[in-house]
């Protein structure tokens, strides 16, 4: 279905504070990247259904209209670009990255081809704008959760496993992300200054026996984004996020038997 003309009522618009911090990620998103650190991804589960199966966890895909129901209670303006940002999310989930076209974006959504241009430059600035507003979403509710972990591989691991779980509670997430983040380095570029904040905060600290490089940046990321390619093929959540959080400590330094040991601690 297509973008309602009518604007609806004002009581449409009660939403709680970060539903609105999302609500206005989504109108401002554009050429506005946000910078994320690896903590912000801690993200709230509570709007996010999960499934035990034969002891395993299934995530559970999401109806397309995620960011158009946030921008319900808003311009028509902001409702479309919301439309816009879930029907490319939905086609690249069902047909992949390459598939993902201007106008099979459009015919997904019922917007006009011409109206496409009134939001976005391109495909690409779509596809990163998107990227950009699931990542948003992903950092609901972070900061209060992030607060409670000083500096160190405790705060490092339950980060980037939160990451990972996170970017797949809703599968068309997980799937977008896996392929933006190693497509645009603009969705790259902007996570990685916080990553690397929160590594020489650790490293300072002297828990972190690795000095932060770029190049550790990127497999940090490289091996969150295999965790998440894995529980979308269907792995062990929490198998999956306990071998990724292993291999992250033994990148940052630790013996594989300290490395055990942190994750039996934090994961206990």
């Amino acid at each position: 279905a297509g973008v309602s003309d009518s604007t609806p009522s004002s009581s449409s618009s009660n939403f709680s504070g970060s539903h609105r911090q999302a609500a206005l990620s989504v109108r401002e998103a554009g050429p506005k990247l946000y910078t994320l650190s690896v903590l912000d991804c801690f993200g709230n589960t509570e709007t996010r259904p999960r499934q035990r199966s034969n002891g395993r966890d299934v995530v559970t895909t999401r109806q397309q209209h995620y960011f158009t129901e946030r921008a319900e209670g808003h311009a028509k303006r902001a409702r479309t670009r919301a439309a816009l940002l879930d029907g490319a999310i939905s086609v690249v989930a069902r047909h992949g990255l390459e598939s993902t076209t201007i106008q099979a974006v459009t015919r997904a959504t019922g917007v006009a081809h011409g109206t496409f241009y009134n939001h976005f430059d391109d495909r690409e600035d779509l596809l990163v704008s998107a990227a950009i507003a699931v990542l948003d979403e992903i950092n609901v509710g972070v900061q209060a959760a992030a607060q409670r972990f000083p500096p160190g591989v405790d705060r490092l691991v339950i980060a980037a496993a939160k990451t990972s779980m996170e970017a797949v509670s809703i599968r068309e997430f997980g799937h977008l992300l896996v392929a933006a983040v190693g497509r645009f380095p603009q969705v790259t570029d902007r996570i990685r200054p916080k990553l690397r904040a929160d590594l020489r905060a650790a490293h300072a600290a002297g828990v972190v026996r690795v000095a932060p490089t770029r190049l550790l940046d990127e497999q940090i990321g490289a091996l969150l984004g295999l965790a998440i390619q894995r529980v979308l093929s269907g792995g062990q959540v929490s198998r999956i996020t306990r071998e990724t959080a292993h291999a992250i400590l033994r990148l940052l330094g630790q013996t594989p038997d300290e490395a055990a040991a942190t994750v039996r601690r934090v994961f206990k």
